[in-house]
């Protein structure tokens, strides 16, 4: 690589952080290997992902005008703690993958917040985008939206989650 080339990979990356909803590359997952005690949230298992994916259907298929709501992917916690996203959606393959951060499988984060979060990924895999305006309407649909956006967006806070 030239100096231009790394010149403009830097511009670009900076761009990326600046501008996330313009973002073109992928946000990759960082492995956490040891948090400190005083950082941790309460260990799980807490939440049964299918459980609560079929309650965040059943919720969101009015909320778009339809009888019922499917997802024929997989559905899944990491492996270990991961730094960077509480979930992605995996739209490009088949069938789509929806993989949620093993750190947010403890009882101090709500069910309503993980059916929120589910909500979200559902939504890539359901309109096959990322955060497009019509994305974000149709988040903005779920019910105690702004209290659950405020639980996931507060929880580096709550939490002392300094390796976030």
């Amino acid at each position: 690589p030239t100096l231009r080339d790394y010149t403009t990979a830097v511009e670009d990356a900076l761009f990326e952080i600046d501008n996330p909803d313009e973002a073109t590359q992928r946000v990759k997952a960082v492995p956490i290997f040891n948090p400190r005690p005083e950082e941790r949230m309460a260990p799980g298992p807490a939440h049964d992902l299918r459980a609560l994916m079929n309650e965040t259907l059943e919720i969101g298929a009015p909320l778009l005008g339809l009888d019922k709501l499917y997802f024929d992917g997989t559905l899944h916690w990491t492996k270990r703690l991961v730094k960077g996203w509480y979930a992605m959606a995996y739209i490009e393959e088949h069938p789509p993958r929806i993989v949620v951060n093993s750190l947010l499988d403890s009882p101090d984060f709500s069910a309503e917040a993980m059916r929120f979060l589910l909500w979200h990924e559902f939504l890539h895999v359901h309109l096959r985008s990322l955060h497009t305006k019509e994305f974000r309407e149709k988040e903005r649909l779920w019910p105690n939206y702004p209290a659950c956006d405020r639980e996931m967006d507060n929880l580096c806070e709550r939490f002392g989650i300094a390796y976030w």
